[in-house]
């Protein structure tokens, strides 16, 4: 039979809990995305070999 591992455990009041602001998405659909994306890296893509 093998040893257990140890799990340390800390007080919860070591943490600090915050909240962010939602980030807005740009595009309100996958479509809207990928056209925005297709838009962004045209350039790049005639780079290829």
């Amino acid at each position: 039979m093998g040893v257990l591992p140890v799990v340390n455990t800390y007080p919860l009041s070591s943490y600090t809990f915050g909240t962010k602001e939602p980030k807005m998405e740009k595009d309100t659909s996958v479509a809207d995305r990928l056209a925005r994306m297709k838009v962004k890296w045209a350039p790049f893509h005639s780079l290829k070999p």
